[in-house]
């Protein structure tokens, strides 16, 4: 349980870093128009994308939960681990955003420079945000102690029920054998 809440915090703060980075990116090309020049993106474009943050957000928050989740699952949650697995997400959004470019016609955003530029933007960010959720996830504070014997409490409790069942099941079979064998017994006579 204490790993699900861990890895949800870290990833509501990892989240922050990429969404930042696209913020600015945002409001620098439309606020200076020369930046959007760079990769030939218009300002209403990048005021579409603002709109789309909070869905930005929400992805970024679900798959670093998710990779987190999948690589403790698979033992192998490290940094080096977390820095290539965010690695190799990035690259997929950089080429997710060219493929997505070019099938809705936007010349600009197919572009090898394009690419190269939603790559770097994505490496920095993703790598911000994979160090930030080891971070976040390594350092969160034990479970206090009234948490704990509340835990000890309730796995007792289903312990002694389940011992309960058990002594429940074998006094029932008891009885069975009993019955089977007083009926081979009279059976025999």
């Amino acid at each position: 349980m204490i790993e699900r809440v861990r890895f949800f915090v870290a990833s509501l703060w990892a989240a922050l870093v990429p969404v930042a980075i696209l913020i600015v990116a945002c409001v620098s090309i439309i606020l200076i128009p020369a930046a959007g020049n760079l990769a030939d993106v218009k300002p209403h474009a990048a005021g579409v994308a603002l709109i789309l943050v909070p869905f930005a957000y929400t992805a970024v928050v679900v798959v670093s939960y998710l990779i987190g989740r999948a690589l403790y699952r698979l033992h192998v949650l490290s940094r080096i681990v977390l820095l290539f697995a965010y690695g190799a997400l990035s690259v997929f959004c950089a080429i997710l955003f060219s493929w997505l470019s070019d099938l809705l016609g936007y010349a600009a955003g197919a572009s090898l420079p394009a690419f190269f530029i939603v790559l770097g933007m994505s490496l920095v960010g993703l790598g911000a945000a994979a160090v930030v959720w080891w971070r976040v996830a390594s350092s969160m504070p034990a479970p206090s102690a009234k948490e704990t014997a509340r835990e000890e409490r309730h796995r007792l409790r289903r312990e002694r029920r389940r011992s309960e069942l058990e002594q429940a099941r074998r006094g029932e079979n008891r009885e069975k054998t009993g019955d089977r064998e007083r009926a081979k017994d009279e059976h025999e006579e």
